[in-house]
């Protein structure tokens, strides 16, 4: 299992997630670090622990894993990397509800994207996890079907209007595309989306009718002479050609 936690200062031991007789997520002010606790078949307790103090006041990634492989372990993941790990050989049949920060020990803080998962996650899957979500600022599915506007389905209101020789298709995903001409067509948003100054990412399902005529732009931002980033075709090296098309 796995989750973001922070601790609201340093008011005793706590436990994020739990099942009563089975395992435990959290911190345990004893030794003020992390822990991972799982009750064994024979009734003995296997605690996997930290190698470093907790965080507190801090967002901070924790993951617990039980691997069944060989003679059996557990694993504790801090942030992603592996702070923790001891043997386990068998865990106990636990038949009590699963409880996020309700104890044994109340969880005193803020507990964020619980995760559970049938299996043991490998070493690099806990990284993963640990990596700050994607935002989505903007969406268009075109699955509208008609019409002279295409809304955003991220939320945030950035519809767009088409513009010029556009026209309705099935789509590649969902149930319609945008058809453009390579001449006038377009779909157009009234501000700019992406401070491209920073980290960003576009993304689009695409297909080129032919390769005939030069460069062609997907996805864009700004005009020819102020264009920020494309994302197209080019039929050759010259990818300055994008903007001066």
């Amino acid at each position: 299992m796995s989750a973001w936690v922070r601790l609201a200062g340093r008011a005793g031991s706590g436990v994020a997630i739990s099942q009563d007789g089975g395992f435990a997520l959290g911190y345990s002010s004893d030794v003020d670090k992390w822990a991972f606790t799982v009750r064994g078949s024979s009734g003995q307790v296997d605690v996997a622990v930290a190698d470093a103090p907790a965080q507190h006041e801090v967002w901070t990634h924790l993951a617990g894993v039980y691997d069944s492989a060989g003679t059996g372990s557990l694993r504790l993941y801090v942030n992603g990397r592996q702070a923790g790990g001891t043997a386990h050989l068998t865990t106990s049949a636990a038949a009590l509800p699963l409880s996020i920060g309700g104890g044994p020990a109340f969880w005193r803080g803020a507990v964020d994207d619980v995760q559970v998962f049938d299996r043991a996650l490998g070493d690099r899957e806990p990284q993963d996890l640990a990596q700050a979500p994607a935002l989505l600022d903007a969406s268009w599915s075109f699955d509208e079907g008609s019409g002279t506007a295409t809304a955003d389905s991220s939320g945030n209101g950035h519809s767009g209007r088409l513009t010029g020789g556009v026209s309705w298709q099935p789509g590649r995903r969902g149930a319609g595309s945008l058809t453009l001409d390579g001449a006038t067509g377009s779909v157009r948003v009234d501000q700019p989306m992406i401070h491209t100054e920073d980290n960003f990412t576009v993304a689009a399902w695409v297909r080129l009718d032919d390769k005939t005529g030069g460069a062609r732009v997907a996805v864009s931002q700004g005009d020819r002479s102020t264009g920020t980033f494309t994302l197209g075709y080019h039929p050759d090296i010259e990818i300055a050609e994008l903007f001066n098309e």
